[in-house]
């Protein structure tokens, strides 16, 4: 599994995104590490930036996302009520990174609370045990146990499985091409 990504400027990806957010001289699309299409997008209305944008990262989220059930077919026991409830959502940023960083786009894969306890209810008859960090009034959300690692009742650390890390990891690079040829053929559009 690929450990830190130094993104296109080799200083990690938020500043990539601070130094597109820059060049993009006031307009919000920029894409950084490839400079012909960086300066063709800052000639296009945002909103037709945004809307292919949208559209190629959703395409590359459905291909992460296969990727993440495979791993946790692989990995886990049947844990079928994970796998089941993933799926790519839109990504709303936060006031706050709104604040930091400008709007942005993108998407989240993962399964949703409500979805996933309905998935394991309807699978074990049950929900899952109570998480011991909210006192026994919300049940334990084992994606996350998943993804980062747990330790059990008895003190025992066990190993996180990282199905979405390990699915974006080893995609990361048919993801970025695809969404460079989406841009590249973006602006051949509009060029006609």
């Amino acid at each position: 599994m690929a450990k830190w990504n130094p993104g296109a400027l080799g200083r990690g990806l938020a500043y990539d995104a601070e130094i597109a957010r820059r060049r993009s001289g006031g307009r919000k699309a920029a894409l950084t590490g490839v400079e012909e299409i960086d300066k063709k997008l800052r000639e296009l209305p945002t909103k037709t930036i945004n809307k292919m944008a949208r559209k190629s990262l959703k395409q590359s989220g459905k291909l992460v996302l296969g990727k993440t059930k495979q791993i946790i077919e692989q990995e886990t026991d049947g844990e079928g009520a994970y796998a089941e409830s993933m799926k790519v959502q839109a990504w709303r940023p936060s006031k706050k990174q709104k604040a930091k960083f400008g709007d942005q786009i993108g998407v989240a894969i993962m399964p949703p609370r409500k979805v996933y306890f309905a998935k394991y209810e309807e699978k074990y008859g049950k929900l899952p045990n109570p998480s011991p960090k909210y006192n026994a009034s919300q049940p334990f959300y084992v994606p996350a146990a998943l993804e980062f690692g747990w330790t059990d009742r008895s003190g025992n650390y066990h190993e996180p499985i990282a199905p979405q890390r390990k699915a974006l990891y080893d995609s990361q690079s048919q993801v970025i091409a695809n969404f460079q040829q989406d841009m590249r053929e973006l602006i051949k559009e509009t060029a006609q």
